[in-house]
């Protein structure tokens, strides 16, 4: 690809994820940092490797973020033993990381009913709390949280240098908006723009686009339905994107 061509192809992939207006400004001002280190990716090869291990960091940060908010500073622990209570005060994550039981003999207890469950403060358990609260949900989802977890290891402690490339990092930045909408409740898709389109067929082809692609057609014959859709879109992806 010519240079341009590059650049705006990448600008263009990354610009499709989004974070909700939900989602606390904190965690929208380093996901804007993520977006922009991966632009400059075309100008530095390293830099993909830079936003993909950001992004594998930022899922930890949005995680801890949702605990607290979620838990409204306090939580409370259950010995596994004899079912005494331990109550847990703590406006800062790393207050609250500080003083946790230890998760062989105490269970955190949660707010949507469910058992009480082992809780360290990592992303593992970070993971397993979210899904417990039913903020994150599906089966297929929470097959991912194992390399989620494995991913940010690597990250914070191989200490080695790796280089990996732009369809890593943005499945990297992909998978934080994906987190970190669903958290704070709202749709984990890509936000689509979408827009009319006609699309016209008959027994030997079929033809669309935007309406100001169609003068009239040689035939009358034809069938048209009027969509919105993603123009840009060549694929079956379509399929998923109209709304009739």
């Amino acid at each position: 690809m010519q240079p341009e061509a590059a650049a705006e192809y990448q600008q263009k992939v990354i610009g499709r994820h989004e974070l909700s207006a939900e989602v606390p400004e904190s965690i929208r001002m380093s996901f804007e940092r993520l977006r922009e280190v991966y632009v400059q990716g075309i100008l530095c090869y390293d830099l993909y490797t830079v936003a993909g291990d950001l992004a594998r960091l930022l899922t930890e940060q949005a995680l801890r973020e949702r605990f607290l908010s979620f838990s409204e500073g306090t939580v409370t622990f259950t010995h596994i033993s004899d079912g005494r209570t331990q109550i847990l005060h703590a406006d800062r994550w790393e207050d609250l990381r500080a003083s946790l039981p230890s998760p062989r003999t105490w269970r955190l207890q949660l707010r949507s009913g469910n058992a009480p469950i082992p809780f360290n403060g990592m992303l593992a358990s970070l993971l397993r709390w979210a899904r417990a609260e039913v903020l994150l949900a599906g089966q297929q989802d929470r097959m991912r949280d194992e390399p989620r977890a494995w991913f940010r290891n690597y990250v914070a402690h191989s200490g080695g240098y790796h280089l990996q490339g732009p369809d890593h990092a943005e499945w990297a930045i992909a998978d934080v908006a994906h987190i970190a909408n669903r958290l704070w409740g709202a749709s984990s898709g890509i936000p689509v723009q979408r827009e009319v389109v006609a699309i016209a067929w008959d027994e030997r082809e079929v033809t669309w686009g935007t309406p100001n692609r169609f003068a009239g057609f040689p035939r009358s014959d034809h069938a048209v339905v009027l969509v919105l859709a993603d123009p840009d879109d060549h694929n079956e992806r379509n399929d998923r994107n109209k709304d009739f």
